[in-house]
């Protein structure tokens, strides 16, 4: 992976065994996606594997099955309810929920005044602006309040330059703080962004945009009956 080894060891306390901390779906028989119920391995994962192997061992770890490995306890951020096939799992993997009382420090303030507030959000990382530009332009004039949450700076820089009056941008608010004054949640379906709106009780549309495990998590909200799940469309 190009890291160098490490300039320092932490030793490990006595008898303690190895956990592992996860924020999304626990493993099903090795298979590391799931897509649209069928379960299945992406080509790549062999030689991704191997390369973990490569890095772990330089860092003197052998273990086997580095991806599909399962330790002493196995600690996942999501429902219980919300894992698939959740009979095939037992008392080490534990699932926890989402971490919804962590702290941050209040930074938004209510401009809806009075309107319905729809907050949109995508996966950290993701530069698509055309997910923003589209929802904004559907939403623009409406009766609604809607606060574009990305996770990149570029893109809420362009954004700011050509939003309508009933439209902002929200750089740093914790959605945590949003969420309880919210009408309508829309994301592109990362892991957080699908189970906060849930627990407030607010309606949630997904829009598994780019990454595979979006589309598995949209597939498992519409699976469960929760919220709506839509496909983005391919061109404008």
């Amino acid at each position: 992976l190009g890291l160098p080894p490490p300039r320092w060891k932490t030793p490990r306390p006595p008898n303690l065994p190895p956990q592992s901390f996860c924020a999304s779906f626990a493993l099903y028989q090795n298979f590391i996606h799931r897509d649209h119920g069928v379960f299945r391995n992406p080509k790549v994962m062999p030689e991704a594997s191997r390369k973990v192997g490569s890095f772990l061992a330089s860092h003197g770890i052998t273990d086997k099955n580095n991806i599909w490995h399962v330790e002493a306890l196995n600690i996942h951020f999501i429902p219980r309810d919300f894992q698939f096939r959740i009979d095939a799992f037992d008392d080490r993997t534990c699932f926890v929920g989402s971490c919804l009382d962590r702290p941050s420090r209040p930074q938004w303030e209510n401009r809806s005044n009075g309107r319905p507030i729809v907050l949109i959000s995508h996966v950290g990382g993701d530069r698509n602006v055309r997910y923003f530009e589209e929802l904004t332009d559907a939403l623009a004039g409406s009766e609604f309040h809607v606060i574009l949450s990305p996770s990149v700076d570029a893109i809420a820089a362009y954004m700011s330059t050509r939003l309508p009056q009933n439209v902002e941008i929200n750089r740093h608010a914790s959605h945590l703080e949003i969420l309880p004054h919210a009408t309508l949640a829309i994301t592109q379906g990362g892991m957080g962004n699908t189970l906060e709106p849930i627990y407030h009780g607010i309606p949630v549309v997904v829009v598994p945009m780019n990454y595979p495990t979006n589309h598995q998590i949209a597939y498992r909200v519409d699976e469960l009956g929760v919220i709506t799940a839509l496909e983005a469309h391919t061109g404008r």
